[in-house]
């Protein structure tokens, strides 16, 4: 995907960046990339999907931070209390690569409300329904996104007495090498293609949870006609590159197996 034109990939970076969300767990004053996840409502709920060793991680109390990321960087300080919110996971700890590693942490609705001011919500029921209409192009860019852990850094602008952090989000427009079926799970390899100046991470810890996208862009490349969110990262395996690829759930893992398994925990409303 190397030739897509700089322009495409900004509006689709900022297409996903828009609906990603970073947690960030502080220890003794410092503050830690603990993975990745997207916006999303279906049902009555809205919340973030993410991956299940994500939210296993997480505690089930506490505050944890919440990175979002605009167009403009900016300083932050969102925090969301986890005693607030609920959880569905589908997750085998022992299966690994295999999966299932899903989760949804549902918001309560004045945090959703404040998070909605400021980033995207992706509906799943809306795009569930649009699943078998056909595509608006042929051509298409496959990217993941999500917080490199890697990438964090003490900000250089940190006043006296404060020790601020810099979070980088990643955009990987790459490649999607193949799928597989594991059980009733949809499985697929992805291969970001950083540009040669970016400084490639050993290890693409804090992305897990962050959302695979396909966007489908004009036969020149040079519009996004369309974008649909496709899966969910959640393991690296060692590849030909420089960096690890990344396996992801694929639409089948989201649309129907947790989504299902969302509604039966809060039936859609109407």
């Amino acid at each position: 995907m190397a030739d897509v034109p700089q322009q495409t990939n900004f509006v689709s970076s900022r297409r996903a960046a828009d609906s990603t969300v970073g947690f960030v767990k502080h220890v003794d004053g410092d503050g830690f990339a603990a993975g990745s996840g997207t916006l999303v409502k279906l049902g009555g709920k809205q919340g973030v999907l993410t991956a299940g060793h994500v939210l296993s991680n997480l505690p089930e109390m506490g505050e944890v931070g919440l990175m979002v990321f605009p167009e403009k960087k900016r300083r932050q300080a969102f925090k969301i209390d986890l005693g607030h919110t609920n959880r569905v996971l589908d997750y085998a700890e022992d299966r690994g690569a295999d999966g299932p590693d899903l989760g949804f942490l549902a918001l309560p609705e004045y945090k959703a409300t404040q998070l909605a001011a400021i980033c995207s919500f992706v509906d799943l029921d809306k795009r569930r329904a649009e699943l078998g209409n056909p595509t608006k192009s042929n051509t298409v860019l496959d990217a993941v996104c999500g917080m490199v852990g890697e990438w964090t850094a003490d900000s250089p602008s940190s006043p006296p007495g404060y020790r601020n952090k810099d979070f980088t989000l990643l955009f990987g427009p790459g490649y999607t090498l193949g799928k597989r079926q594991v059980g009733d799970y949809d499985l697929a390899l992805s291969r970001p293609e950083l540009a040669p100046v970016v400084d490639a991470p050993k290890s693409f810890g804090g992305v897990s949870g962050g959302g695979l996208w396909r966007f489908f862009v004009s036969d020149d490349r040079r519009e996004v006609l369309e974008s649909r969110f496709a899966g969910i990262a959640f393991y690296e395996v060692q590849g030909t590159s420089k960096s690890p690829d990344i396996i992801c759930h694929g639409p089948r893992s989201i649309y129907s197996y947790l989504h299902d398994q969302v509604l039966q925990r809060w039936p859609a409303r109407g």
